[in-house]
C-alpha cells in the first residue's frame, strides 16, 4: 500500500460522526434499520390515512416501538392541546403545524413529528432531529437539547 493514510482519510471524509449514544442507536434501529410487517398495523394505517407518507409512516412507527410510546396520536385538531398524555408520540402535518408545537410547552415526556419539509426549531428544550420529510422532536429531561441533521 502505497500511503498508509488513505484509510483514515476515506472513513473520516464526513466529519466526526454522532457523539450522542442515544441518537447513533436511533440512527442506526430506527432510520437505518429494515421495514418489515408494519402495513397491517393500525397505527401505521391510521397515519396513511391521515396524509403521511408510507416511508415517513414506517420511520414513525419503527420509532414508536424502539422509544416504547404507549401510542401514536395524531394531532387533527386543536383539542389535543386539553389532554397531552406522557409518553405519547403526536403526529402533525403541516396544516396543525402550530397546535403540535404547543404540545412541546408541558413537562410531559413526549415526542412530536411535523411532517413537512419546512424545518424550524422548536422555543422550548428538546431533541430536534431534521428529516428530509419531517422534524422530530423528542422532549424528556434525560436528554440535551440538541440539532441533529439526519
Amino acid at each position: 500500500m502505497k500511503n498508509p493514510h488513505m484509510i483514515a482519510r476515506i472513513r473520516h471524509f464526513r466529519g466526526h460522526g454522532i457523539h450522542s449514544p442515544f441518537i447513533y442507536s436511533l440512527k442506526r434501529e430506527v432510520f437505518m434499520g429494515k421495514y418489515r410487517g408494519m402495513e397491517n398495523n393500525p397505527q401505521y394505517k391510521a397515519l396513511i390515512a391521515n396524509g403521511v407518507p408510507k416511508k415517513v409512516a414506517k420511520e414513525l412507527q419503527k420509532l414508536h416501538n424502539y422509544c416504547n410510546f404507549r401510542s401514536i396520536e395524531i394531532v387533527n385538531s386543536e383539542n389535543k392541546l386539553h389532554d397531552i398524555s406522557e409518553n405519547v408520540l403526536y403526529v402533525s402535518t403541516d396544516k396543525f403545524r402550530k397546535t403540535a408545537m404547543m404540545l412541546l410547552g408541558g413537562n410531559e415526556k413526549i415526542a412530536v413529528a411535523v411532517v413537512s419539509s419546512r424545518r424550524e426549531q422548536a422555543n422550548c428544550k428538546c431533541m430536534t432531529i431534521w428529516r428530509r420529510r419531517y422534524t422530530l422532536y423528542i422532549k424528556d429531561s434525560r436528554l440535551q437539547s440538541q440539532l441533529f441533521k439526519l
